[in-house]
């Protein structure tokens, strides 16, 4: 018998059949950036919850940063390339036939 409310397994599935699955192609350079962007998110999220857990109106600049880091961070993850999927690499092998 189950003690949730929630079916997990079904959720899961479903948002894993709606989205395709894409390889950026990530230079050491960018994935550094990456994770030092994540690792400020990370710092300002758990600074804000632990500290302001009521006056959000109070820390707008934290906010404001969190949001500007993240903003970054998804820039600088879509501007590297699409690594294509092995069905791309196939069909452009027999395309070029």
């Amino acid at each position: 018998m189950q003690d949730t409310q929630f079916p997990i397994s079904a959720s899961s599935n479903y948002r894993a059949m709606e989205r395709p699955k894409i390889r950026r192609k990530i230079t050491p350079e960018k994935g550094r950036g990456l994770e030092k962007l994540g690792h400020a998110v990370a710092y300002l999220e758990d600074e804000f919850v632990h500290n302001n857990v009521w006056a959000v109106s109070e820390d707008r600049g934290r906010l404001d940063a969190i949001q500007l880091l993240a903003t970054l961070s998804r820039e600088l993850y879509l501007e590297c390339g699409i690594e294509p999927t092995i069905r791309d690499r196939v069909r452009a092998l027999f395309q070029k036939q």
